[in-house]
């Protein structure tokens, strides 16, 4: 993959990242589905890697929503955009 130099210092999946989040701010999938538009079932795929947001936009909402500080939106961009050209072969 030719980006995996860049990415290879990353402390998690998207997954991951996501979930530890929603999970220390004490957010439950249904509060943070309802909040950026999305059911509890889809952000369970997220939290597990079965499936990826679609574009930047529920993330960004998230992270407004969960007041993720600079280090966590770091780190779950860096995630998405690995995750992201890792399922399009790049």
């Amino acid at each position: 993959m030719v980006f995996e130099d860049i990415f290879n210092d990353c402390d998690g999946t998207f997954g991951d990242i996501f979930g530890s989040i929603r999970a220390e701010r004490g957010l439950t999938q249904e509060e943070v589905g309802a909040t950026i538009g999305y059911g509890k079932a889809q952000i369970s795929k997220w939290e597990t890697d079965a499936a990826l947001p679609p574009n930047y936009y529920p993330i960004r909402a998230f992270i407004k929503m969960a007041g993720c500080s600079k280090q966590e939106r770091v780190r779950l961009e860096r995630a998405y955009a690995y995750a992201v050209l890792k399922k399009r072969g790049l």
